[in-house]
């Protein structure tokens, strides 16, 4: 696992030009807070809490500077100074990570999600995972298609959640 140290300002290149993954910063706040004001009811639709967790500014700078785990690993999607949207991974053991997106309602259906949530599951067998997971409400049908999309598979279901997971190629298992 990367030390925290070493992933200040961490960004992830994507496979098209000027979208990026940026390691969130605290002067990215009003951006993040912004973008999730405009789009509440589009990031409520699903029982997905994001919008609850940032009622105000201060939140979104807290979520930053003081994270409630630390663990985890929270970008920006950016197209060039941009924000469209958030994706994280996180550990769940020493080889399998965990990722979440979102992305505002403008920015949907537009190849964005697909794009970022294959960079961070290439980063993610890049620093030694074996297996990405992702947890998806049941009725998101388009975050779905994301992950089929890219390459993931159900394997599994737990309250209003379907499980997806993407294996590394050649992980040994």
């Amino acid at each position: 696992m990367v030390a925290e140290k070493e992933i200040e300002g961490l960004i992830i290149p994507t496979r098209v030009e000027g979208l990026t993954l940026r390691q969130l910063q605290l002067e990215d706040a009003t951006a993040l807070f912004e973008l999730i004001a405009s789009n509440r009811e589009h990031l409520s639709q699903h029982q997905e809490p994001t919008s609850l967790h940032y009622p105000d500014l201060s939140s979104a700078i807290r979520s930053i500077t003081h994270p409630r785990n630390p663990s985890k690993i929270r970008f920006g999607i950016w197209n060039a100074d941009y924000l469209m949207g958030s994706v994280n991974i996180r550990p769940v053991t020493d080889k399998d990570a965990e990722i979440g997106y979102w992305l505002g309602q403008s920015f949907c259906g537009r190849g964005f999600a697909l794009v970022a949530v294959q960079a961070i599951y290439e980063y993610a067998f890049q620093n030694d995972y074996t297996a990405v997971l992702a947890r998806v409400y049941h009725t998101n049908t388009p975050s779905q298609k994301v992950l089929l999309r890219s390459g993931f598979s159900v394997v599994g279901s737990q309250d209003d959640y379907l499980i997806y997971r993407r294996q590394k190629l050649n992980a040994g298992n």
